[in-house]
Order: C-alpha cells, then sequence, then structure tokens
C-alpha cells in the first residue's frame, strides 16, 4: 500500500483516497481524517481566514472562473474597463494596478488567436507596472510564472507566430529560469493561494522533480480546505495527483 514515508504526498493521496471532492476537501473527508492530516486542517482553517482580507476584483475573478466561457470574458472585459481608468488616476497605487493586472490575466486564458497574443503583451506590461512599485509582489509574480510558462509550452511554430509574426516581442525572452524563480517566490510569500502551488507542482513534475511535486500538491489541497472558489484549481490538482500516482514512486 502507498504510505506518507514513501514519499507520494500524504494530502494528495488522502484526498483521492478518501474520496475528496471540491465541496468535501481535506478539511471535510466524508470519513473520519488520519491522523496525519489534522495539521493541514489547522492550515486551511487559517487559510480560510485570509479570503476575507482579499479584495472584491479579486472575489470576482475567482468567481468568473465558475462562469461559462463568453459570460466570462464578457465579466472581465467589462470589469478589466473599469480598472484602466482607475488605474489610469491611481497609478502609483499597487493594489489597484495589481487588481488590473489580475484581471487581464484571466481573461488572456479565454482568448485565442492575435487577440491572445495582444491581451499577453498588456499582461506581461502590467505585471511589470505592478513589480516596478512592489518588487516582490507574489501575485504579480505569479502571473509573469503562468504567462512565460505558457509560451513556452506552445510548440515550436506557434511560438514562432505569437512572438514574431503576430508581435509578441515581450514574450520572445521567456525562459524556464525565469518560471521556476517567480512561481516559487509566489508560493513562498504568498503560501494561502492554492493557484501558487498547483503551478509550481505542475512545473516540478515537467521538470521531472516528482517529489516536489508531490510536496506542493500537499500544500494546494491544505490550504484549498473546502473553499469553494478554489474548487477548480482542488480539481487540476487532483488530476495532477492522478498522473503522478500513475507514474509510480519519485
Amino acid at each position: 500500500m502507498l504510505t506518507a514515508d514513501r514519499g507520494l504526498g500524504r494530502l494528495a493521496l488522502a484526498a483521492l483516497l478518501f474520496g475528496a471532492t471540491p465541496s468535501v476537501a481535506a478539511g471535510q473527508l466524508a470519513v473520519p481524517a488520519p491522523a496525519f492530516l489534522q495539521p493541514a486542517m489547522t492550515e486551511a482553517a487559517a487559510c480560510s481566514l485570509t479570503d476575507e482580507a482579499r479584495r472584491e476584483v479579486w472575489v470576482r475573478v475567482m468567481e468568473s472562473r465558475r462562469m461559462d466561457p463568453r459570460t466570462a470574458k464578457s465579466t472581465l472585459r467589462a470589469l478589466e474597463d473599469s480598472l484602466t481608468v482607475e488605474a489610469s488616476a491611481r497609478h502609483r497605487d499597487v493594489l489597484v494596478q495589481y487588481d488590473l493586472a489580475l484581471v487581464i490575466g484571466a481573461r488572456a486564458e479565454l482568448e485565442d488567436g492575435s487577440e491572445l497574443v495582444r491581451t499577453a503583451e498588456t499582461l506581461d506590461r502590467q505585471a511589470h507596472a505592478v513589480l516596478a512599485l512592489d518588487p516582490q509582489h507574489a501575485g504579480a509574480q505569479h502571473l509573469l510564472g503562468r504567462l512565460h510558462a505558457s509560451v513556452l509550452r506552445m510548440n515550436g511554430v506557434k511560438r514562432f507566430v505569437a512572438t514574431r509574426i503576430l508581435g509578441g516581442d515581450r514574450l520572445a525572452g521567456a525562459s524556464w529560469d525565469d518560471v521556476r524563480v517567480w512561481f516559487e517566490w509566489a508560493a513562498e510569500k504568498d503560501p494561502c493561494v492554492p493557484d501558487h502551488h498547483y503551478e509550481l507542482a505542475n512545473l516540478y513534475y515537467e521538470q521531472g522533480e516528482r517529489r516536489e511535486a508531490w510536496r506542493h500538491l500537499d500544500h494546494l489541497i491544505a490550504v484549498t480546505g473546502s473553499r469553494e472558489l478554489y474548487a477548480d484549481i482542488l480539481r487540476k490538482g487532483e488530476d495532477l495527483a492522478r498522473e503522478l500516482a500513475s507514474a509510480g514512486n519519485p
């Protein structure tokens, strides 16, 4: 039987073995939780309190991930238009600048073709604008990591079209070293955001570092708890856990 001391991600495996779902996650298992899960439940409960302190835009972006793509895109465009005006008037306000970057990042995931490239370029500029005000901003670093990772995951032809023909010059210098630094910084500085742990776990998995991938899946499931805002990222984490499990021990 697979056990925690064999390095297979105790919480990720527990979520699978005990049938955790987005509404019944590590903190609300349908059966009594193993003793080793108790510290993780405490961690999840502590993180759930931080959602109250996050801004309205954060919540609206998270909620847009549950919408159908057409509705989500329309919602995000309207929000982006409003925030663009506000950000222009408050160009030294880190919170407003990040709100705008967050919305652009969410919309970038829904676009394609030349509009995707334009949105990606805008996101790159906006995330760097946040970092110019706060060089240690975890959210902006996460957005840059996700953006540049998506460019690097394109095949050679698509990347050439995106960065050369369609004018995505800012994306041409993407590197895995930068992506790793951005994701690791985000996960360390804002550990209560499940997305940070998912992207880092996925990166480690792709680079053959399965023990580290399991470690961040542990954190993802622990901090998600029963928070419905993150149901989508929990599903993605569970899918990645299954891939890791099928690949055998690290």
